[in-house]
Formats: C-alpha cells, sequence, structure tokens
C-alpha cells in the first residue's frame, strides 16, 4: 500500500522543484535581457519587444529592471497605456533605489504627455487610433485570384489518360485495345479539386488580414 507524502513534505518538495526550475532558466533570462537591451541601443524596439515577450513566456521570476526596459521599449513602439502598466510595476517595485530611477521619472513625464494627447483627442475618442475601412479588399475580408490549380480554367487534365478520355494497351498477340478510361468516365477532364470549378481562389487580404478595418 502506498502512504500519501504529509502535506509539509509535499510542500517541501514542490518548493525545490520550482526553485530549480527558477534556477534552470536564469541564464536564458539573462542573455534575453542582455539581446534586448543590445537591440534597444540600436534603436530596434520592434526586436526588443519580441525578446522581452519570449522573456514573459518562460514563467518565471525576471528581473526588475526588466519592467523599465520593456516600459521603454512599449514608449517607443507608441503602446503607451501597456508601457505606463510596466513602469508603474517598475517603480512600485523598486522606488528610488531602482537603477533606473530617474530616466523612469523622464519616461513618466512623456507618458503623462503622449496619454493626455490621447484622451483629448478628438478623432478616437481616447482610444489612440482610428479603424478605417481597408481598401485593399473593400471591406470583403478576401481578395480572389486565378486558381493556380487549373490556371483559371476550372478544370484539369486526366492524369491517367492524359485528357484522351481512352486507355491503350497491348494485349498478349500485341494488338492495341482501347478502353474508356476509368479515372475520368471518358472525358478525359475533371473539375478542378482546388478551386472546385469556380476559377478562382479567395484567401485573406494580406492588409487587414480579413478584419475588414485598418489601424489609422
Amino acid at each position: 500500500m502506498v502512504r500519501a507524502l504529509p502535506v509539509f513534505l509535499f510542500s517541501f518538495l514542490l518548493s525545490i522543484t520550482c526553485l530549480q526550475a527558477q534556477t534552470s532558466s536564469e541564464p536564458l533570462v539573462n542573455q534575453y535581457l542582455e539581446q534586448a537591451k543590445n537591440l534597444m541601443y540600436e534603436g530596434k524596439y520592434q526586436d526588443a519587444n519580441v525578446v522581452f515577450r519570449k522573456m514573459l513566456a518562460l514563467n518565471t521570476t525576471l528581473p526588475e529592471d526588466m519592467s523599465y526596459l520593456f516600459a521603454e521599449t512599449l514608449y517607443h513602439l507608441g503602446q503607451h497605456k501597456n508601457s505606463q502598466n510596466f513602469l508603474t510595476k517598475y517603480l512600485t517595485l523598486t522606488g528610488r533605489a531602482g537603477s533606473y530611477y530617474e530616466p523612469a521619472l523622464e519616461l513618466q513625464e512623456l507618458l503623462d504627455v503622449a496619454m493626455r494627447a490621447v484622451t483629448n483627442c478628438r478623432f478616437c475618442n481616447g482610444a489612440g487610433f482610428r479603424l478605417v475601412d481597408c481598401t485593399t479588399c473593400n471591406q470583403e475580408g478576401t481578395l480572389d485570384k486565378t486558381c493556380p490549380n487549373c490556371q483559371g480554367h476550372g478544370r484539369t487534365q486526366c492524369q491517367k489518360c492524359y485528357g484522351e478520355g481512352v486507355l491503350v494497351s497491348l494485349n498478349k498477340l500485341g494488338t492495341r485495345q482501347y478502353a474508356t478510361c476509368d479515372n475520368c468516365d471518358g472525358k478525359g477532364i475533371h473539375t478542378c479539386r482546388v478551386c472546385v470549378g469556380t476559377k478562382v481562389i479567395s484567401s485573406p487580404c494580406p492588409t487587414c488580414l480579413g478584419s475588414l478595418k485598418l489601424r489609422s
């Protein structure tokens, strides 16, 4: 009979497991942080944003400085509300002792200006952007193009009889014999399996990705 572990022992083992997982991910966290800082220094904020989100996906304890650096990155990408959230988190965690305290105050001033501009904007009603109709697909969400499988004919040649409708074979005497192609019923063609005879195929609009609207 298997005995259940006491609750305190189970909790102790669980805490050790979590600590080991956190320790094992620490080198990767530091690697990501340095990579993101270098990208920020080069002005590649979109790439830095990708790296920061990889850090968040690790689901582990992250350095306090990451909150400020991510906030600065988001500010440069125009994501002011998200930037404010991470900046507030940084100042709450570190206060005046934070290594980025002075830059954080400067960033807060920039965010205050940006947020006021958004709040007072009569065009976007405080959203920071407007939705306009997609002109690429004319609000259809999809674009039609000629089917590449049948080249816009709606039909394809039978690959068994090569469009002849009959199959030719030699009997034992070496004489040719003919039979109706059982693959196309003697028609020599098939309805295109890709466009199902419509001659075109539809794909999501590459501009609005099927949403019909664009941010402006």
